[in-house]
């Protein structure tokens, strides 16, 4: 078991609002959801297998917590991990519900979103965007103490979308926070690899490659620090991963097999542009 105080090792964050769309704006023509591929307008069925990497310690939480001993060697309330089986996991619907605030942030196409990623708001559709759970392993836990997590006090006029900007803070005193009680989260260490899928249905190679681009891809190490945001306590600099690397199948027809093909390329071009 390894205990991390709040320090420097995790800036914290503040946060502002991207984008000036809102995501309530639905498509008025949706792609069919009765068909995996449609060959006669140029879709697939895509099956990615995702390898991806712990940036900065991660929580997405199971929806229990415990009193453990876990931060400063004392019983702290602490809030799991997810966890598929017994192994760290981020959970396929926090992936996804991550990917889909990058997208519209990064590309700011509500339509294209709400169409990828599905929408219920009169009538609904559901996503042609699908996450397995991305598993980490043998992985140990690390153990992280923040402070009570804050109500956001901005206001947004224009419909934007909240995103955590990295920044260094000296306000924040460990010994404050004890004095004021704080919060151990269960979190998957930096560095940590995950294997998990993506599946996207009926969908174009130019969307295929969209979404892995805001997935960040890792690009040799030339980003070292980049990442999509992801989970608990993101206000304190908790909560990056990064695609590490991926390999796409593609399927165009109920009679076709499965044949591997290389976007790397395209991928990191919209990277770049995003």
């Amino acid at each position: 078991m390894t205990n991390r105080p709040l320090s420097n090792r995790f800036p914290s964050s503040n946060y502002d609002f991207v984008g000036k769309y809102s995501d309530v704006i639905l498509p008025s023509e949706h792609t069919s959801r009765g068909t995996f591929f449609n060959a006669g307008k140029g879709r697939s069925l895509f099956k990615v297998e995702l390898s991806l990497q712990v940036v900065k310690n991660t929580c997405t939480c199971s929806g229990e917590v415990g009193f453990i001993r876990s931060c400063y060697n004392q019983e702290n309330l602490t809030v799991l991990s997810y966890k598929s089986g017994n192994k760290l996991a981020l959970s396929g619907s926090s992936l996804k519900g991550a990917i889909r605030a990058h997208f519209l942030a990064v590309y700011g196409y509500p339509m294209l979103t709400a169409d990828l990623f599905g929408f219920s708001h009169g009538e609904s559709a559901e996503s042609r965007v699908l996450f397995s759970d991305a598993i980490a392993g043998d992985a140990r836990p690390e153990y992280v103490s923040i402070g009570r997590e804050w109500k956001p006090h901005k206001y947004c006029k224009s419909g934007g979308i909240k995103f955590y900007i990295p920044e260094y803070r000296k306000d924040i005193n460990i010994e404050d926070l004890l004095r004021r009680g704080y919060t151990c989260l269960e979190t998957i260490p930096a560095g940590t690899k995950l294997e998990g899928r993506l599946i996207m249905t009926n969908s174009t190679i130019e969307e295929l490659t969209k979404v892995l681009a805001v997935m960040s891809p890792d690009q040799g190490g030339k980003y070292e620090n980049c990442g999509f945001r992801i989970g608990r306590a993101k206000p304190f600099g908790i909560g990056r991963v990064k695609l590490l690397n991926f390999k796409v199948e593609e399927k165009s027809s109920l009679t076709s097999g499965w044949r591997e093909i290389d976007v790397k390329d395209r991928v990191a071009g919209s990277f770049q542009k995003g």
